[in-house]
C-alpha cells in the first residue's frame, strides 16, 4: 500500500483537528467558569486541555507520534541513499516518540519530586521538571547545531520557528504556571487562560513541524511527495 504525504493537506488537516480541540476546550471552560460545573464533570474532564486521558491529550499524543513517523520516513530513506545526519533524522524520530509517550503517560511530571528535592526548587521553577529538560535541550541544541545549517535555508527557518513555539511555550508557560500552582490556585482562571495558551501553541509548534518536515522531502524530491511503501 502506497501513502502520500502533501505538506498543504498534511497541514491543513492536522490545523483544523487543533482548531476543533481548541473549541471543545473553550466549551469546558464555559462549562466550568461560566455556569459553574465542577471541574470532575465527565464533560469538563474529557475535553479540557489541562486534564491528562482525555480527547486533547490523545490528539496531542498521536500528533507527536505523526511527527516521529514522519522522521522515521525521512531517516530511512537518508540511510538508503547512504546521506550525512542519517542517524541524527533517526535519533530526532525516537526524540519525538518519547515525546508521544511523555504526554500519554506523563513521564516528566514524574521527574518533578526527586528534582524537587534535590534542588528544593520553588517559584519559577515549581515545575521543577522544566530544569533537567532544559539541559537535555541545551545539550541536543548543540549536537544538532550542524545539522540544522546543513538544511535548506526554508526547511532550517521552519524547523527553528516550530521549535521555538514548542519548546518556548512548554517550559515558557510551566515558569509562569507553576508560581500560581504553588500558591495553591491551580485552575484558576489565570492559570486556565494560560493553559489555553501554552497547549494550543505547543499543538501548532508540532503542526508546522510535520509541515516543514514533509516540505523538506518535497525539496529533496522536487515534484514528489513523501511516499511510504507499506
Amino acid at each position: 500500500m502506497k501513502i502520500e504525504f502533501s505538506s498543504r493537506k498534511s497541514f491543513r488537516f492536522t490545523l483544523s483537528i487543533i482548531g476543533v480541540m481548541f473549541v471543545l476546550h473553550i466549551f469546558s471552560m464555559i462549562l466550568q467558569y461560566g455556569l459553574g460545573v465542577p471541574s470532575k464533570n465527565f464533560f469538563v474532564h474529557l475535553l479540557n486541555m489541562e486534564y491528562e486521558n482525555n480527547i486533547p491529550s490523545l490528539w496531542s499524543g498521536l500528533l507527536l507520534l505523526y511527527a516521529s513517523f514522519l522522521l522515521f520516513c525521512v531517516s530511512r530513506q537518508m540511510f538508503k541513499e547512504e546521506k550525512s545526519y542519517k542517524w541524527l533524522w533517526t535519533l530526532l524520530s525516537l526524540a519525538f516518540f518519547y515525546l508521544c509517550l511523555d504526554e500519554t503517560f506523563e513521564l516528566h511530571e514524574k521527574a518533578m519530586a526527586p528534582t524537587h528535592d534535590l534542588l528544593n526548587t520553588g517559584g519559577i521553577f515549581y515545575y521543577s521538571w522544566v530544569i533537567p529538560a532544559g539541559a537535555a535541550l541545551i545539550i541536543m541544541g548543540l549536537v544538532y547545531l550542524k545539522f540544522i545549517f546543513s538544511l535548506p535555508a526554508r526547511t532550517r527557518n521552519l524547523f527553528i520557528l516550530s521549535g521555538a513555539i514548542y519548546v518556548g511555550t512548554a517550559i515558557g508557560f510551566e515558569l509562569i504556571e507553576g508560581p500560581i500552582d504553588q500558591a495553591g490556585h491551580w485552575m484558576n482562571l489565570q492559570y486556565a487562560i494560560l493553559v489555553t495558551f501554552e497547549e494550543t501553541l505547543e499543538m501548532f509548534g508540532i503542526c508546522l513541524f510535520t509541515y516543514a518536515v514533509i516540505d523538506y522531502a518535497d525539496t529533496r524530491l522536487p515534484g514528489k511527495s513523501l511516499d511510504i511503501i507499506l
